[in-house]
């Protein structure tokens, strides 16, 4: 399994971001929606962001790592 670069962890960082807006303005707009499942589609949206938001706590810690060893290095230098 290849090692994973700062820079394509930062890259999925941002599309999580970007998931995580799309999915606020979704669960925005099935409560201001009329629907008869209203409460089924708010609970599934809120699954998926939940599913997100874990994504992106654990994508933030490796950039955190990823640059804790890239600083490491750099004082070994």
């Amino acid at each position: 399994m290849p090692r994973p670069s700062l820079t394509a962890t930062l890259a999925r960082l941002a599309e999580l971001r970007d998931e995580r807006q799309r999915r606020a303005r979704e669960r925005l707009k099935v409560v201001a929606g009329d629907r008869e499942d209203r409460a089924a589609w708010i609970c599934q949206v809120d699954a998926w962001r939940a599913e997100v938001d874990e994504e992106f706590r654990q994508t933030k810690a490796e950039v955190a790592r990823l640059q804790a060893e890239r600083d490491a290095r750099r004082k070994a230098s």
